[in-house]
């Protein structure tokens, strides 16, 4: 009977009796090598010696390969061998740093990256770096063993915020980080742009609950990044304004806010949860007027939006988005409903907000005329 007389549960089966055999063998080897080490002191000297510089060069090449575990760059190829969330446990994990911490100090490659980096993202070429799907959710293990072990400086918060060679941080890159296009055009099906959003912000959450991610941490850059993959990392957004809506107010050094940039990426997807946002978190009288900011070009959103999707596309989620937040539905109570006569004092007086703000808001309720 040859191979193609076997069913496919026979080959399985047979796999197996393998797997097994291999096992065996190799626990019979360890506990010969136990029983070695006990014994050697009963040994003569030049087998002492040469356990002795054996025992040496195991401990090296074992740290040396933890090590470059953690280093492994492109996880979308076949020969990937670094961190796996699928197959690696943090316990085991943990137990392997724990023999050898420094090997979270020690930086690897031409660019002199440290694990962390290599960790988060995939890959020492900042044109092709893509998150690291496969090892990304052991970021808050390496931090704090890292903490534990004072392998960096208080301020560098177990290496979230040492820079890498494009002086990009791993904190940076968790909060910005998109499906970029891998190196191997092959593996792009396999970036998962909402896999790579929902890696990213389990791991945002468990660093703030353990104090490592502080408001000052979210910079006003890394929005604009966000507004620049070509997916939009919809949730990591959410999660950063809801912890501090000043966010959407927060002007640049040329005068834009968050919508301006946005308005610019001709996503209605993207410009309207921002301006969502705005209303719902400045519904009084601010959030409306955020569409209408001018920047040192004299220029606002809605101009930047209608010249890049269209006017009418634009009048269309910005009346949805008006409608939805003054419904009976909506979340806002009467306190915190739209003062039409006060948003229109205020963006007449107002030299940073563009008169068609009060034009917009005098269309929309001329009763108040």
């Amino acid at each position: 009977m040859d191979d193609s007389d076997l069913s496919d549960d026979d080959r399985d089966t047979d796999y197996d009796d393998v797997d097994e055999l291999a096992a065996a063998a190799a626990e019979r080897t360890l506990l010969t090598l136990i029983m070695l080490l006990q014994r050697k002191r009963t040994y003569p000297k030049r087998t002492r010696n040469k356990i002795d510089r054996l025992a040496a060069e195991f401990l090296y090449s074992t740290e040396l390969d933890i090590h470059d575990m953690l280093c492994e760059k492109n996880p979308y190829t076949d020969d990937y061998r670094g961190l796996d969330s699928d197959r690696d446990t943090e316990d085991e994990v943990e137990a392997a740093i724990r023999l050898f911490p420094g090997v979270l100090s020690k930086k690897s490659g031409p660019q002199q990256r440290l694990p962390i980096h290599f960790i988060t993202c995939g890959s020492d070429d900042k044109l092709s770096g893509i998150c690291n799907l496969k090892a990304v959710s052991f970021i808050p293990l390496a931090v704090r063993l890292a903490t534990e072990f004072g392998l960096f400086r208080e301020e560098e918060r177990g290496g979230l915020l040492i820079e890498d060679e494009y002086e990009d941080t791993t904190m940076q890159h968790l909060i910005t980080a998109g499906p970029t296009i891998p190196v191997d055009q092959q593996h792009l099906e396999l970036v998962d742009d909402k896999l790579v959003d929902d890696k990213c912000l389990l791991v945002i959450q468990k660093l703030r609950q353990m104090g490592l991610l502080k408001k000052e941490d979210i910079q006003s850059d890394f929005f604009e990044e966000l507004w620049k993959n070509n997916s939009f990392a919809e949730k990591r957004f959410r999660f950063m304004i809801e912890w501090d809506p000043i966010f959407l107010t927060r002007v640049d050094c040329t005068g834009e806010v968050p919508l301006h940039e946005v308005a610019l990426t001709r996503s209605m997807q993207k410009f309207q949860l921002v301006f969502e946002y705005g209303i719902r978190y400045y519904p009084n009288k601010k959030g409306i007027s955020l569409l209408f900011q001018v920047e040192d070009q004299h220029v606002t959103p809605f101009q930047s939006a209608c010249e890049t999707s269209g006017r009418n596309e634009v009048m269309r989620v910005v009346e949805d988005t008006l409608i939805r937040s003054s419904s009976p539905s909506s979340s806002a109570d009467n306190s915190t409903q739209l003062n039409v006569v006060e948003a229109i004092l205020t963006a007449a007086m107002d030299e940073n907000i563009h008169l068609d703000c009060v034009y917009f808001l005098f269309r929309r309720h001329p009763d108040v005329l």
